[in-house]
């Protein structure tokens, strides 16, 4: 079988050489893969934060979004997570700007602009999952399903702009 490894802008062939050495030579894992970048010739190595108050810092954020996702909420005796990661547009000087803010799921249910804004990035996941998994014939049926659920939704949103 033919096999064509895609570069994005952040990664180089060494990059990607280097984590298929580290493939094929301990196994890919985040651990080999960080032993590997602490070596600071290692084309992984700016990959990563070796600053651990910087790290530390980066890893309790990290902490507190896990934190947030394991609080729910029961509404009519179904269970929900209870607050959703959205853009919300706070002032900055004269202008305001984009800011990502946990938002109650009930405030959310309740808002037309922020229950499109979760909508449309679930919609976003699903593209991505669809696209990571249309190689599979058996997932076929629900990625047919789903690309028709999205199309109906944009359409909806489309006749809804333009009254």
């Amino acid at each position: 079988m033919m096999v064509e490894y895609k570069l994005t802008e952040k990664f180089t062939d060494a990059v990607i050489k280097n984590l298929l050495n580290i493939q094929k030579q301990k196994g890919l894992t985040p651990e080999n893969i960080v032993d590997e970048a602490e070596n600071k010739d290692s084309p992984l190595h700016d990959f990563f934060e070796w600053d651990n108050l910087e790290a530390g810092k980066k890893y309790r954020l990290y902490q507190a979004r896990i934190l947030v996702n394991e609080v729910k909420v029961i509404i009519e005796n179904k269970e929900y997570y209870a607050f959703e990661s959205v853009s919300v547009s706070v002032p900055y000087g004269n202008q305001p700007t984009e800011n990502r803010e946990y938002i109650s799921v009930l405030e959310i249910f309740n808002d037309e602009v922020l229950k499109k804004q979760v909508i449309s990035s679930a919609l976003k996941h699903l593209a991505y999952w669809e696209k990571q998994n249309e190689r599979y014939i058996e997932l076929s049926p629900i990625i047919k399903s789903a690309r028709a659920v999205r199309k109906k939704l944009e359409k909806q949103w489309q006749n809804k702009q333009k009254k």
